[in-house]
């Protein structure tokens, strides 16, 4: 949580604000915490557009944060006989 604090500080210094602001993510964020933290942050804020942009082999997985259950997968199409 610590790098992500400096991430949305070092945002706020060089930008200037962090509401209204758009963010992209990019790399392994199956596997990095520090950018699950910093979009937790992110979204604290008002108007922020977060952007995930990764392989599907390590996009993010869903998670929960309002106590809900998370969306089914979409279902594959079955394809047609001939």
């Amino acid at each position: 949580m610590l790098q992500a604090l400096l991430d949305v500080y070092t945002i706020d210094r060089e930008i200037g604000k962090l509401d209204g602001i758009k963010v992209a993510l990019v790399g392994d964020l199956a596997n990095g915490r520090t950018v699950r933290s910093l979009a937790y942050l992110l979204a604290k804020y008002q108007d922020v557009k977060i952007y995930f942009v990764s392989p599907d082999v390590v996009k993010m997985k869903v998670i929960e944060l309002g106590g809900g259950r998370p969306p089914p997968p979409p279902k594959k199409k079955k394809k047609k006989k001939k």
